[in-house]
């Protein structure tokens, strides 16, 4: 990435982060009887996510390269975003219909064959897993209601 994308991501995830910190301000933390409370994770994803904004807006300053032009990358990879989005895109809509956990099972297949895993196996491997992962961690553990 070039330093005007990196501060353009970064400021975008600070952004981010701290309107989420913002909305989020008024729900408790902690839920009394139960553990977590509905603000919780979205206090954790605004913290991390204006974290990594600092992050990165920090790379242009730490970085020693110079940038003499445009890369030559492959150009399917400049279509990922693109492809996650749609995939993302389709997890949501999806989700409503066969649940979390069929939905979950489909979308990181996608994924993990858009960054590039070839076999089927492999990828049908990885998604099982995480998707179960998942279900377990937010279902049992936290005790969340996930889509049916």
């Amino acid at each position: 990435m070039s330093a005007k994308s990196d501060v353009a991501v970064g400021v975008s995830l600070l952004a981010a982060g701290l309107i989420t910190l913002l909305g989020v301000r008024g729900l408790p933390i902690v839920h009394k009887g139960t553990g977590f409370g509905p603000g919780a994770l979205p206090v954790v994803v605004g913290i991390g996510s204006s974290l990594l904004g600092v992050a990165q807006l920090l790379v242009p300053l730490l970085s020693r390269r110079t940038d003499a032009g445009p890369r030559s990358e492959n150009p399917r990879a400049q279509t990922k975003p693109l492809m996650v989005a749609l995939a993302t895109i389709g997890y949501v809509t999806l989700i409503s219909w066969v649940g979390f956990l069929i939905s979950s099972i489909l979308f990181m297949f996608v994924t993990t064959r858009i960054f590039g895993e070839r076999k089927y196996l492999v990828c049908a491997g990885y998604a099982g897993a995480f998707a179960c992962l998942c279900y377990l961690l937010f279902s049992v553990w936290l005790k969340v209601v996930l889509p049916g």
